[in-house]
């Protein structure tokens, strides 16, 4: 298969399952946000499709290739949120029933271009119950030459039942020192601006790749570290004001406001790792001065009981509690300084 950067533990046992003609019938595919999941995904129904394989990968040029990378073969599907008719982006909140139906009639007609079909569920766990019931049917009793690829960054949120009929993939965060040594040698990228991409890609290559050519990633990343560090240091009315505006963002793009979290989450890390004096280990390290006087105002035990309350608040929002009630409850939890 065409090499996916850091993750060669997996292309040895797709190489291999290749070679033999023994792939499984569904494989899931777990690792964090950006990790390259996706691209895994894309680069498997390649290499199965490929009329010009080189040396067992890809060739990334013929007609099958680009079709699949362009999201246009026949016989690739990739499965994700819809968008409901005349709704903001992303409201809905799970893969719907009518989606899973939709795709149980195509996996049993005959593949049109090619020997397998491949279906790609791009973030599994957001299938509705009802939904993974029906998909957990189909895959007990699999048609002939279809292949389920469930990809996920939160697998505990699938039922038991469906992990159990897919074979894991776990891909692995990447070493900060191999991001940066890859970002200068392939992509050229200024050693500077490698190291910190590195730093706070958190070990996801694919963030940092993304982050080269777009800057609003860390536009983004700025406001929500200034949005960090002022709420944490304001009155409650502000506090609460602002668990609204999440709760808000949360109904129209979850995804968007749990990166906002994800980034509180690193910031209140950092703080920890300041206040044990191992800073040569934190994320937002252009944001020292700060952390360093943040951490004066708070002990340690203050830092650890929020780092819980955030990782409660996250695991809450991905169950759907209130989205509102777990931002005011998290706002409440922010430690006052000393």
């Amino acid at each position: 298969m065409s090499a996916i950067y850091g993750q060669d533990h997996i292309l040895r046992e797709l190489d291999s399952e290749l070679t033999k003609n023994r792939l499984s019938h569904a494989y899931l595919l777990v690792g964090a946000t950006h990790i390259g999941k996706m691209s895994l995904a894309i680069h498997f129904a390649q290499t199965i499709n490929c009329l010009h394989l080189d040396d067992g990968a890809p060739c990334q040029n013929c007609n099958q290739c680009t079709r699949i990378s362009n999201a246009q073969h026949s016989d690739v599907r990739i499965v994700e949120l819809e968008q409901m008719e005349g709704a903001p982006e992303r409201t809905r909140r799970d893969i719907s029933i009518r989606q899973i139906r939709r795709v149980i009639e195509e996996v049993h007609l005959t593949p049109y271009e090619s020997s397998h079909k491949i279906i790609i569920f791009d973030g599994a766990e957001l299938l509705s119950d009802e939904a993974a019931n029906a998909l957990l049917l189909t895959l007990e009793e699999p048609p002939k030459n279809v292949i389920f690829l469930l990809l996920s960054d939160r697998e505990h949120l699938l039922p038991t039942t469906l992990r159990s009929r897919c074979r894991k993939l776990q891909l692995h965060l990447i070493p900060k020192l191999e991001i940066s040594k890859y970002l200068r040698e392939k992509h050229e990228v200024e050693p500077v601006l490698a190291e910190q991409l590195a730093r706070l890609s958190g070990g996801r290559l694919g963030w940092a790749i993304n982050s080269i050519t777009n800057d609003q990633n860390l536009t983004d990343r700025a406001n929500y570290i200034k949005n960090i560090y002022e709420i944490s240091q304001s009155a409650l009315k502000i506090r609460f004001d602002y668990a609204s505006m999440i709760a808000q963002m949360f109904r129209q793009d979850r995804i968007s406001a749990k990166n906002i979290l994800f980034c509180w989450q690193g910031w209140w890390r950092d703080l920890l790792l300041v206040k044990v004096g191992t800073e040569d280990y934190i994320t937002n390290l252009d944001y020292i001065n700060e952390l360093k006087l943040h951490a004066t105002t708070l002990t340690q035990a203050d830092i650890i009981k929020f780092l819980k309350s955030l990782d409660d608040t996250i695991s809450n929002l991905d169950h759907n509690a209130n989205a509102r009630l777990a931002m005011e409850v998290l706002m409440l939890n922010i430690p006052v300084s000393d």
